[in-house]
C-alpha cells in the first residue's frame, strides 16, 4: 500500500536574471544602437543564415495591401 502523505510533491519556483543590470548587456546595447540600420539588418540576416541554412529564404519580406473603404 502507497503513502499518500509521503508522496507530496512540492513545487518550487525559483526567479533568476538572465543578465544582470549594467555590465556586458548593457554594452552590447549600446553597441547595436549605434550601428546603422542595415548593419543591424546584415547581422540578423547572417545569424538566420547560420541557424536556418545558408539557402533558406530570406524572410523579412512585407506585403501591404491598400483597400478603400466603402462610403455608406
Amino acid at each position: 500500500m502507497i503513502d499518500n502523505a509521503a508522496m507530496t510533491i512540492s513545487l518550487v519556483v525559483r526567479k533568476t536574471t538572465l543578465h544582470p543590470a549594467g555590465g556586458k548587456a548593457a554594452s552590447d546595447l549600446q553597441y547595436w544602437l549605434s550601428q546603422p540600420v542595415q548593419a543591424r539588418i546584415a547581422a540578423v540576416e547572417e545569424l538566420r543564415q547560420q541557424v536556418a541554412g545558408y539557402h533558406a529564404e530570406p524572410r523579412l519580406q512585407r506585403v501591404c495591401r491598400i483597400t478603400r473603404l466603402k462610403q455608406g
